[in-house]
């Protein structure tokens, strides 16, 4: 068991929560005891596409990019949005906008395509609902 596991284990022994906020709360300190590092080998296994989602911006403070991987693992969710057939991807994808992450520059490879503006408009549409915005 690791060790952010074993804190959740011991937390959740004692604790009962009385409010949906307070349900809330423990789970942002969960992702605040997330090892990013870690989470960045996990990404790091297997190189995939992406939709870049990041606004341009030509002077940003960190050359870091905001992106929804791909994925052929479709489970129907409405965190997912179904890309069809298109002609720069071999198999039918899905974007996963749970999924969410930031890359630095060095680490894109080379632009594949584009997505059609009604895709976009629904990858949007996912992330809203996925954050709650």
């Amino acid at each position: 068991m690791t060790a952010i596991a074993k804190q959740l284990d011991e937390k959740l022994k004692t604790w009962t929560p009385e409010t949906a906020e307070q349900v809330e709360n423990l789970v942002a300190e969960i992702i605040r005891l997330a090892d990013a590092e870690a989470l960045d080998l996990l990404r790091a296994a297997k190189a995939r596409p992406v939709i870049i989602i990041s606004r341009e911006d030509p002077n940003p403070p960190r050359v870091l990019f905001v992106y929804v991987p791909l994925t052929t693992q479709n489970r129907g969710s409405r965190y997912e949005v179904e890309l069809g057939k298109l002609s720069f991807l071999t198999e039918l994808s899905v974007a996963n906008v749970q999924a969410i992450g930031s890359i630095p520059l060095p680490r894109l490879e080379r632009k594949l395509g584009q997505l059609p503006p009604t895709l976009m408009a629904k990858v949007k549409e996912a992330i809203k609902f996925a954050l709650d915005v």
